[in-house]
Formats: structure tokens, sequence, C-alpha cells
């Protein structure tokens, strides 16, 4: 996965737009497909865990594993794309 650490942000900055939301919703029903669901319960048995879900208004949401050091998004058939170019912060 090609992906763009950028430096924490606490307070302000282009980069910090949750604007109060928790990186992992609690409704996760709301914004992953049931394929989705389905994919990251299998995988989290070989240690993938959902790291965030990217809200960005209308637009789909991006879902985010990782595994380790490796992340990938997950797509909205269930599959893991690992070669998906994203900026996010660590």
């Amino acid at each position: 996965m090609a992906y763009h650490v950028v430096s924490k942000s606490t307070t302000s900055g282009p980069y910090n737009k949750r604007r109060g939301l928790s990186p992992v919703p609690n409704n996760l029903v709301e914004f992953l497909s049931h394929q989705q669901l389905v994919s990251l319960r299998q995988m989290e048995v070989f240690g993938w865990r959902l790291s965030f879900i990217r809200r960005m208004g209308e637009a789909e949401a991006v879902t985010i594993v990782c595994n380790g050091k490796r992340c990938a998004k997950l797509e909205g058939d269930g599959s893991l794309n690992t070669e998906v170019d994203i900026s996010f912060r660590i």
C-alpha cells in the first residue's frame, strides 16, 4: 500500500478534520457493507484490525485496516486493496 504518514496534529491544521468524530464509529453497520463486515471478522482472526473509517460527507466512506505496519483499504465488496494511495496520521 502506498500511504503517506502525516505528522500528528493535535488542535488545528489541514489534517485535523475529524471534527470530534471517533476514527472507528460505534455504528459500523451504517458505514460498512455486509461483505465488508464479514471480511473484517474473518481478517481479525489473522491479526488485521479496523484502523479507521474516513467519512467524507456524501462520498463513500474509506475503510482502512492494518496488521502491524501493513495497511490496506477494505473495499465495498469485502476485498482487500493493498495498492491504494492515501495519506493519514499515525
